[in-house]
């Protein structure tokens, strides 16, 4: 189940990728999020479980990993997700051990993008909330 954090984020995603935006960077995901829960989010540290729980419902439900719109900022070597995205994507689905981060990140970018239909993942949080 997701927590009320976990379930905005998941929210704040799900937009995002309906209304074709850019990727979010960890610090404007954190931001957005402080304004909708009215505290502040550490985007180093305060990002971390509840992407990893977003991540998990949607394989559970059959969806693509949605957190894959998570990025570092620009100012760092590549703009993609950061190693956490690329190690629960690994767990999650075992086929991706074999492939790279950058592999894993665009298959996931491409999935995400493919889908049109993201009602489950809104069902799901708006019916399972700690």
């Amino acid at each position: 189940m997701l927590n009320y954090l976990e379930k905005e984020l998941a929210v704040i995603l799900i937009e995002n990728v309906e209304n074709k935006q850019m990727n979010l960077t960890y610090k404007e995901a954190a931001e957005e999020l402080g304004k909708r829960i009215n505290q502040t989010v550490n985007p180093h540290f305060g990002l971390r479980k509840p992407l990893e729980m977003i991540a998990r419902v949607c394989v559970e439900l059959d969806l693509p990993i949605i957190t894959v719109r998570v990025v570092r900022a620009s100012g760092t070597s590549r703009k993609m997700a950061g190693e956490g995205f690329y190690k629960i994507a690994c767990e999650l689905k075992p086929m991706y051990k074999t492939m790279s981060d950058e592999e894993v990140w665009n298959l996931e970018k491409k999935l995400v993008r493919e889908c049109k239909d993201w009602d489950k993942l809104r069902t799901y949080i708006t019916r399972n909330v700690k």
